[in-house]
């Protein structure tokens, strides 16, 4: 559930100019969305384990049960 309230990465202004900068801020926001993507996935399977008549959530990773 942490991930899928994780507050997202926040922009500063020196990724404007630098480069490493704009690639580090880049690779923040993608690990966070993918963390948020998948907990959303995990809460769409529980509801599901708990009665919800849902066809569009995602299946877990292979290798990786649900928590």
């Amino acid at each position: 559930m942490r991930e899928a309230v994780a507050q997202e990465p926040r922009p500063t202004p020196d990724i404007v100019d630098d480069p490493d900068a704009s690639a580090a801020f880049g690779a923040a926001h993608d690990v966070w969305a993918l963390g948020v993507s998948l907990a959303a996935g995990r809460i769409c399977r529980a509801a599901v384990a708990m009665g919800a008549d849902y066809d569009f959530c995602p299946p877990a990773p292979a290798g990786q049960p649900d928590q």
